[in-house]
């Protein structure tokens, strides 16, 4: 099992002045091995007092694979330290990649991969305004199950995003055309008109989208 930390968290603050979420840095807390050891030494000496040599058998403990991880997190706010005990793991790693294997076959792009398809869309929309075609563009979340078949034609009806971020700008968009043949249950949107024109928006993974499938026809997006 591997155990991935940021090292900054954003949680809870028992501290007086705050009792509130606070961002906190987070440390691995290690025990001092000369305490460990000076506890060991005082237990053997006590059980070996009065006998002349070695009587009790020497017991080779069994190596664990598993190791006991504890975090030390100290709010940025008020300075104020807890621990937090994990569960064993065989390996850990503070600051490590977020990004886990699921998470890559769930369709999850590189950003090389997002700038060529950025490029390409740019291309499509040009063409098109070239030859006088209306003009959409954005990125969108398909189920996997829509990867079976090339969809045509995809209209907006919810989407899942907060208020304060910069992508809520997308909710005025009104009709899409989404890209046939996309792998991982991701499909690259070629187009949302608003009133605003177009823009093209680089792929990100936190922009989740709901959407159904229309039985129209490009002509027909402007009549929807």
């Amino acid at each position: 099992m591997i155990v991935n930390i940021p090292k900054v968290i954003n949680t809870f603050c028992p501290g007086k002045n705050c009792r509130k979420h606070t961002p906190h840095k987070v440390s691995q807390y290690k025990t001092g091995k000369a305490s460990l050891f000076a506890q060991g030494k005082r237990r053997y000496d006590r059980k070996q007092a009065g006998f002349g040599g070695q009587t009790k058998p020497v017991f080779h403990k069994k190596a664990k694979t598993t190791k006991k991880i504890v975090l030390r997190l100290e709010c940025t706010v008020c300075k104020y330290k807890t621990q937090r005990a994990l569960k064993r793991c065989k390996h850990f790693e503070l600051g490590g990649d977020k990004k886990t294997k699921g998470a890559a076959l769930a369709g999850f792009r590189a950003r090389k991969e997002c700038v060529a398809q950025a490029t390409v869309l740019y291309e499509v929309v040009r063409r098109r305004k070239i030859k006088g075609l209306p003009m959409w563009i954005g990125f969108m979340t398909l189920p996997k199950r829509m990867t079976a078949y090339q969809p045509t034609v995809i209209a907006l009806q919810e989407t899942m995003l907060s208020t304060k971020s910069y992508r809520s700008r997308l909710q005025q968009y009104t009709c899409v055309e989404a890209k046939s043949s996309i792998q991982g249950g991701r499909g690259l949107l070629i187009g949302v008109r608003n009133d605003y024109g177009f823009t093209i928006v680089e792929y990100k993974s936190r922009a989740h989208w709901v959407a159904a499938k229309l039985t129209a026809t490009i002509a027909d997006v402007g009549k929807i």
